[in-house]
């Protein structure tokens, strides 16, 4: 096992530590450095798309992170990642963040649209998708990790971005994943 896999798999660990919820979904990881992108996550059933497959050692029927670039092996990654996934496999979870949808403001919406314009116009590594897959797959997530789990610069909730309301429900999904009271 190189050195990018063995600290992988202690971010693992350590991620599971600090969000027990994400213990027991079978998370795989592995270092891709190979692929083009920094992270991508994949479903259990997904087998990845024609542009960018399914690493041949990524077991179907696991979900699977596939680490692309050494900066990104930290125990927060597995979070950012597993919020793709739970969403699937926990009601509360997936009722939690349908309220945090609900709650966007006209402006996050065009805030979120506006990322979206910026990745399309990514030379190195395009958005394809539409907007609406985008926003569900990727920028809904994002909005809610910005909170939960900021990195080192914390812009989300630097600029305001969360109201009252969201704040509150993002500190009881915070304190969810922590307790890991998944059901």
């Amino acid at each position: 096992m190189g050195k990018e896999q063995q600290a992988l798999e202690t971010a693992k660990l350590s991620a599971f530590e600090k969000y027990p919820i994400l213990k027991g979904l079978g998370f795989q990881a592995g270092f891709d450095p190979d692929r083009r992108g920094k992270v991508e996550f994949y479903s259990p059933d997904e087998p990845g798309s024609q542009e960018d497959p399914r690493p041949s050692h990524a077991p179907m029927g696991t979900p699977y992170i596939s680490v692309r670039d050494p900066k990104y092996i930290n125990p927060e990654v597995f979070l950012g990642e597993g919020m793709h996934y739970l969403p699937q496999v926990d009601p509360n979870f997936a009722a939690f963040r349908e309220k945090i949808r609900e709650s966007m403001t006209p402006e996050q919406l065009a805030q979120s649209r506006r990322r979206y314009d910026f990745y399309r116009s990514d030379p190195e590594n395009p958005e394809t998708r539409p907007y609406e897959d985008f926003f569900e797959v990727s920028d809904l997530d994002a909005f809610i990790r910005g909170y939960i789990s900021p990195d080192k610069a914390d812009e989300w909730r630097k600029s305001g971005t969360y109201n009252t309301n969201q704040i509150k429900l993002l500190e009881f999904m915070k304190s969810y994943l922590q307790q890991g009271q998944a059901k």
